[in-house]
């Protein structure tokens, strides 16, 4: 870690260091949008052939290695994870769900005029992707972080991706299958696992449909449900063209009216 003085002598030092940092996002962005739009379509075209490409290529995953970390795995993480840390993950764990409970939305109804009723209904999504980087740490702390909220949710299938996963992060998904149904882990990453996610690849079907929401704000627990106020429907229609964008675009919100009816209709903004 490096320690940045903004002031004394090396104040200039400092201000000249922050324009840099600052410009250095909108430099890296322009090099890699170009080959990770690259890979997003050779994905969304060729499905796993190209995954299996870009993990070889990119992960160091073996030619005959499977792309999903089967529960022997996961267990026999969890098993060779000293016991203090496995205290502490579920500490962790305990205090995430605690908090995700306490941000589940409620729905609610309301009849202002007679005849007719207006509310909203909160429905989990069906599936998630949830993405645990595998860079020089472990970070089990970002698999209990993103899959514990979509537990407490009610999805159905979570699915997540982490490149050479390490044996914290696999221990923390078998932790978290203890409670609630476990993710489906695979050793893929980069922007090759998010395209993945977003449009499903075969023959193996990483995913089965959208799964951006949760990779789009992995550690927001509201994103897991699909119902919101109908007053953002606006913004959700807004679209863009890029892959990447088309990647990450966020679920659009569900509301719901009835006249005379005690049948709930879905109305996609």
């Amino acid at each position: 870690m490096k320690l940045v003085k903004t002031f004394g002598r090396n104040k200039a030092i400092a201000e000249r260091l922050i324009v840099r940092l600052e410009q250095r996002g909108a430099l890296n962005l322009s090099k890699v949008e170009k080959p990770v739009t690259a890979i997003i379509t050779d994905v969304r075209k060729r499905g796993d052939r190209a995954v299996r490409v870009y993990a070889e290529k990119l992960d160091g995953l073996g030619k005959s290695a499977p792309f999903r970390v089967s529960n022997e795995e996961l267990q026999a993480a969890w098993e060779a994870t000293p016991p203090e840390l496995r205290a502490a993950m579920r500490m962790s764990q305990a205090n995430i769900r605690s908090f995700a409970e306490a941000q589940r939305p409620r729905e609610w109804t309301t009849s202002t005029v007679r005849g007719l009723t207006t509310g909203q209904i909160v429905r989990p999504l069906e599936s998630v992707g949830c993405y645990v980087p595998g860079g020089r740490y472990p970070l089990p702390s970002t698999l209990l972080m993103t899959v514990t909220p979509a537990q407490v949710a009610g999805v159905d299938r979570i699915v997540v991706c982490t490149p050479r996963p390490a044996r914290e992060t696999l221990a923390a998904a078998w932790l978290a299958g203890e409670i609630a149904r476990g993710p489906e882990v695979y050793r893929i990453g980069g922007a090759q696992a998010i395209a993945a996610l977003a449009y499903g690849v075969t023959p193996s079907r990483v995913s089965i449909r959208s799964l951006a929401p949760a990779i789009s704000t992995s550690q927001r627990p509201s994103c897991w449900w699909s119902a919101t106020a109908a007053s953002t429907c606006p913004r959700a229609r807004r679209r863009s063209s890029s892959p990447v964008r088309k990647a990450m675009r966020p679920a659009l919100p569900l509301t719901w009216w009835h006249r005379r009816s005690t049948t709930p209709r879905p109305w996609r903004c």
